[in-house]
């Protein structure tokens, strides 16, 4: 390979790592929104399904990441 050839490389690999990091970081946004969206919902008439276990666990570790997040 020409040295042109590697850097063209190098910038094809770098562009083709940022496009994924950002495609990542918008689908964890989204996750992360739609569980702030579940957790400020009230649902009493979920009663002790499965799903709503899961949720109430999510709930508990998106409210101690915002406590630890608000400690100074």
């Amino acid at each position: 390979m020409t040295a042109p050839q590697v850097i063209a490389t190098i910038f094809f690999l770098v562009s083709v790592g940022s496009a994924t990091t950002l495609a990542l970081m918008a689908a964890a946004s989204a996750v992360l929104d739609a569980v702030a969206k579940t957790c400020d919902r009230a649902r009493p008439d979920a009663g002790r399904h499965r799903s709503r276990r899961v949720t109430e666990a999510a709930c508990r570790l998106r409210r101690a990441a915002l406590a630890r997040a608000a400690i100074p």
